[in-house]
This record gives C-alpha cells, structure tokens and sequence, in this order.
C-alpha cells in the first residue's frame, strides 16, 4: 500500500496544495523508477499515467474536473494505486491502467470508457484516431492484450529509434 500523504507530498512539487497533470506524469514516472528514458519512450509512459490522471480529476463527491488533483480527489484514488508495478514494469503500468478504464469489468474497453479518461476537451475525432489504434481487431473493443501489446510496442520501438 501506497503512503497517501507522503506520495502526495512527492507529487505536489510547487507545494501549492493540488497536483497538476505535469507534476502528477512526471512524478509517477520517478516515482515508479522509470528512466532513464528517451523522449518517445518518456512520453508513452507519460500518456499511460495521463490516463490515470483524468480518471482521479473530478473523482468524488463536491469534486470538480479542473485539471488538478486535490488532497481529496487523491485520497478518493489512491488505495488503488499499486505500491510497485512488479519486475516488467510497463506491462503491470499498462495492466494496471487497463483494468482501471475497464469500469464494467467485462475485460474489454469501449469508447465510452476511453472517453472517461481522456483529456477534458478532446474532440470525438481524437477518440477515433486513438481508439482504432487500439482496436487493431476492429471489434469495437480493445481487449487486455490489444492494449498491452501496442503501449509496449511502441515502448520498444521508441526505445529502438
């Protein structure tokens, strides 16, 4: 488990009392060890951690979207946060945050889902593009293993380029 108070602490870096979508990507990634990394790689694990990021914006009651995360929308999320993503560590980020967009349950994404934790403003024509690079068996929903494998994919060809 996770120390809330000590990780938002970390998180906040402007000690302003909120954690801004910058300061929440980019102290996940030291947080969790990643790096040093290229600036493609950087950005995709960044992108992963965005995700995570607009499902906590907004999360609970009296809580509004403005694209920072209080002391009380942190709280509301963090119990969920893994205390390590295990030895492969982008697979159980990318797992994790599968699992995390897949609100229902039933192992498959939708639109609607993705749309959720995509950033606040992002028109449907964004969510197409993203959504069918996803959906590379153009099913309607992006399974686990479709997730999985194009975040680590383009992982492993970014740190190769």
């Amino acid at each position: 488990m996770v120390d809330q108070a000590t990780l938002f602490d970390f998180l906040d870096k402007n000690g302003d009392g909120t954690i801004s979508e910058q300061e929440f990507r980019l102290g996940m990634v030291e947080f969790y060890k990643f790096g040093p990394l290229n600036s493609k790689a950087q950005a995709i694990v960044e992108e992963l951690f965005m995700y995570y990021f607009n499902y906590a914006d907004g999360k609970g009651l009296f809580n509004k979207a403005d694209g920072m995360i209080s002391k009380r929308e942190f709280t509301n999320i963090a119990d969920i946060l893994p205390s390590s993503l295990g030895t492969d560590k982008l697979r159980g980020l990318t797992s994790y945050i599968f699992y995390l967009i897949d609100n229902n349950h039933n192992g498959t994404i939708d639109k609607n889902e993705l749309k959720k934790v995509l950033k606040k403003g992002e028109d449907d024509e964004t969510l197409e593009c993203i959504f069918n690079k996803l959906d590379v068996n153009k099913n309607k929903r992006i399974s686990h293993e479709e997730f999985i494998k194009y975040y680590i994919n383009s992982f492993n060809d970014a740190l190769n380029n």
